[in-house]
């Protein structure tokens, strides 16, 4: 049958592999893996998978130029597989040359929405095979969090002071007891928060756009930069890049909480930004610009 739905899924390794990202060649793991469990949220249980005898392929980019610093860095992939691997983080022929067939892991798996695509799902979340199946938001470590306190508490007004609640007990993973059935349009699991405000963000954003360019509009849209409104100028062209190249960049390093709908809204705000809403032939688009809307995108939906 193979797999049928987007969700979180246990899996089984059958074969991993190091390979280059087509654009820029750095590093990323291939991970293959067959699907063994899915967990519903409602039901708050997982269930076996084995009879749809789905296997999914999975890659993590390794490596990344951060936002930060303008230099490689290791991405929240990265992270993932030195988590779900035991690996040390170190050593790529390590990783290339060690057996981790049979080794059991979580999938967290969502549409695939490049233009592109072969398949309709990809792997977005790659995790060890007892982590809790509800997704969390992202937090920043204890040294992040102090560094942001230092820059920003001078600012705050001042105010009662936070209070934690008390810890509650973690709940165990449930024991398979039921079989998978034909998939239910409210199986999925929820979305992250950061991803549905990142959605909202680029429509608000799309719609400014677009009226400006309205009330700017003489004529035909041409290729020059639009939102007239927006202070913060468009990126510097450092390189040439066709479309394909532009979004196998974005898909590369793109923060995995960011679903590939808010990517893909992201990106047409990009393209009216850079170009002028109502820009449809994108071969008219030149490489310069390309490269422009993908520094955009980044910035909205990177890892780092």
């Amino acid at each position: 049958m193979g797999l049928d739905r987007i969700g979180t899924f246990r899996a089984k390794v059958t074969e991993t592999a190091i390979s280059k990202t087509a654009v820029k060649g750095l590093p990323q793991f291939v991970v293959r893996a067959l699907l063994t469990e899915v967990y519903d949220p409602k039901e708050e249980a997982w269930f076996d998978y084995t009879d749809f005898n789905a296997e999914v392929t999975a890659y993590a980019c390794l490596y990344g130029v951060s936002k930060k610093t303008n230099e490689l860095a290791p991405t929240l992939s990265y992270d993932q597989i030195v988590k779900a691997f035991d690996w040390d983080g170190a050593s790529l022929a390590e990783l290339a040359t060690a057996d981790f067939v049979d080794r059991e892991i979580q999938f967290r798996i969502g549409d695939n929405t490049y233009e592109k695509a072969t398949t309709p799902y990809q792997v977005d979340w790659i995790d060890t095979y007892d982590a809790d199946p509800v997704h969390q938001l992202r937090k920043l470590d204890t040294a992040e969090v102090a560094a942001l306190d230092a820059q920003f508490s001078a600012l705050a007004k001042g105010g009662k002071k936070a209070v934690s609640a008390k810890a509650g007990a973690t709940k165990a993973p449930a024991k398979v007891t039921k079989k998978a059935t034909a998939p239910k349009t409210d199986v999925a699991a929820e979305k992250p928060l950061t991803a549905a405000e990142k959605k909202a963000a680029s429509r608000a954003k799309s719609e400014r756009i677009k009226a400006a360019n309205i009330a700017e509009a003489t004529g035909t849209p041409v290729l020059t930069p639009a939102a007239p409104g927006e202070s913060v100028p468009l990126p510097e062209a450092k390189e040439s890049l066709t479309k394909a190249e532009a979004w196998d960049a974005i898909q590369s390093i793109k923060d995995p909480d960011i679903d590939n709908g808010t990517v893909e809204e992201l990106w047409n705000a990009a393209i009216a930004e850079v170009c002028g809403e109502g820009v449809i032939k994108h071969k008219d688009v030149t490489g310069e610009q390309w490269y422009q809307i993908k520094e955009i995108v980044v910035a909205d939906c990177g890892k780092f």
